[in-house]
């Protein structure tokens, strides 16, 4: 998505390319028609906690899947603005990170005795 001389900038910042992972975390990406400011700070508050506690797996393939599966099912209901799917959607979410937290803390506990390739190549650069 280039623009070209003389064309009009995207109207929100949601149209634009993104680049680099800071820009994973764009609210914008979350927003909501019709959606209240707290359910919407709620639904926000609840995807930066997911992928952190995503982050938190000591397993390379476990902490990819939980990053990428949250991602990809804030997208899918992103357009959700009926308050009682919200609503029930939050409370999947919700019981869905106790489940992340609770992993990530056996992980962090039972860490593997190798090293993954991924790691090595890493701390080699």
């Amino acid at each position: 998505a280039t623009l070209e001389t003389g064309t009009s900038p995207p109207c929100h910042t949601s149209d634009l390319p993104i680049f680099g992972s800071q820009h994973r975390r764009r609210a914008d990406s979350l927003r909501a028609g019709s959606m209240s400011g707290a359910a919407r700070k709620e639904v926000i508050s609840l995807y930066r906690e997911l992928l952190r506690h995503s982050n938190r797996f000591s397993n390379y393939n476990f902490k990819e899947y939980a990053l990428r599966r949250t991602r990809e099912d804030f997208r899918a209901n992103r357009n959700v603005t009926d308050g009682a799917r919200v609503a029930e959607l939050l409370a999947k979410g919700k019981g869905d990170l106790e489940v992340v937290r609770r992993q990530a803390a056996l992980s962090s506990m039972f860490k593997p005795d190798m090293e993954y390739v991924i790691n090595v190549h890493k701390s080699r650069m």
